[in-house]
């Protein structure tokens, strides 16, 4: 409640001055934004082990947990993922956030793109399933076993991708 006083008092202008975040130099509206996932992520971190709701899987710190995801989605994709050239892959995020997240590779770069016709794979989860791999905290298998995340088309990049969705800790 201190800190959302402390910020009520400030010039709006506050969010566009420089700020290190922990993605990097920036704004300190991006520094909020990294924190407001941060926190929705150890909300659940919490939550969880302990058998507790989570806050909502919905409104605007799950778009902005999920938004935070998919700005990586590209490195996920090429790095993680190890997605070949030539593939793509379109991810059906839906619960509390609705979202399609489409990636091509493409001269050994994996980018974002708006929509993909014909992906090679389809991964289908919950938004939070989705963020908490995401995130490395939540065990993969676990997540398959109970169908909270799914894939369509070749079978090896749905299971590879489902598996090896996270990128940080």
């Amino acid at each position: 409640a201190s800190r959302l006083a402390d910020l009520a008092e400030r010039d709006p202008a506050v969010v566009e001055r420089p700020s290190f975040t922990p993605t990097g130099p920036a704004t300190y509206g991006r520094f909020l934004q990294v924190r407001g996932f941060d926190h929705w992520v150890h909300a659940r971190d919490i939550a969880r082990p302990l058998g507790l709701d989570a806050p909502a899987p919905d409104g605007f710190a799950a778009e902005n947990a999920v938004t935070e995801v998919a700005a990586a989605i590209g490195y996920i994709v090429g790095k993680k993922i190890g997605l070949p050239d030539g593939r793509s892959i379109a991810f059906h995020l839906h619960g509390g956030v609705s979202r399609d997240l489409a990636v091509v590779v493409a001269d050994g770069r994996a980018r974002s793109v708006a929509t993909v016709d014909a992906p090679d794979v389809e991964i289908s989860a919950d938004a939070d399933t989705f963020v908490m791999l995401a995130c490395g905290r939540i065990d993969p298998d676990a997540e398959i076993a109970a169908g909270r995340i799914a894939w369509t088309g070749n079978t090896e990049w749905g299971e590879r991708a489902a598996r090896n969705l996270r990128y940080t800790m």
